[in-house]
């Protein structure tokens, strides 16, 4: 499968975005963008077009560009996708653990050790996100991930914005270390809780972040 040049710059662009190196909120003009990139407004403007698709940029022709607020009433959406797919995931996963996945997944919680002593969030939520994956392909719905993928803009923000709390990177590596457990014990109902609950504990941390960065949310009506 061949990439043209426009899609190089939507996942470029994506990545800057879901990684908040390009901010909620900011402002994205396209000369400053064809110069940087040293590319025609066109592929670019292909490029804005995606990311708008998927809510992850606003334009008001005649306006301009900027980076979308973090929806909160999306976030809700897209966590409610991820938790109902990564249950039947992990369903699937549980009647038949497969070791090849179950010895990745030792090794990334390892990564993340390492990512969190070194504070490099972004790293970390690559091996978060890693670690959850290897569920999905050891029962044969790496597909499933994929598209997952594609569809949690909003709630990956707010997951990498969590990661400036100090005690939630710790958190996350203990639930995996759990998770890892009991998927190896193919202990259903408890991967089941541990899934659920370390998708939901963004609830609590949602407060605190809408403090700490009020100008990055909109829709904060709860």
């Amino acid at each position: 499968m061949s990439f043209t040049r426009s899609d190089q710059i939507y996942q470029e662009l994506r990545g800057d975005i879901l990684s908040l190196k390009l901010a909620p909120g900011t402002e994205l003009k396209l000369q400053e963008l064809a110069d940087r990139l040293l590319v025609s407004k066109s592929p670019i403007r292909d490029a804005l077009q995606q990311l708008k698709s998927e809510g992850l940029v606003d334009i008001w022709p005649q306006s301009g560009t900027r980076v979308s607020l973090i929806d909160l009433s999306q976030v809700e959406v897209e966590r409610l996708l991820r938790t109902t797919l990564e249950q039947e995931a992990v369903r699937a996963f549980c009647r038949k653990p497969d070791e090849r996945a179950l010895t990745q997944m030792r090794f990334l919680i390892e990564e993340q050790r390492w990512a969190a002593g070194q504070n490099a969030y972004l790293r970390f939520l690559q091996l978060d996100d890693a670690f959850h994956q290897q569920i999905f392909v050891g029962c044969g719905l790496g597909r499933f991930w994929d598209i997952l993928q594609s569809q949690l803009g909003n709630y990956q923000r707010v997951r990498i914005l969590s990661f400036e709390e100090p005690e939630v990177v710790p958190a996350v590596v203990e639930s995996h270390k759990k998770l890892l457990r009991v998927l190896e014990e193919k202990n259903l109902d408890e991967a089941l809780r541990l899934e659920s609950g370390h998708v939901r504990k963004l609830d609590s941390e949602l407060g605190p972040l809408m403090q700490l960065f009020p100008g990055y949310f909109t829709n904060t009506k709860r």
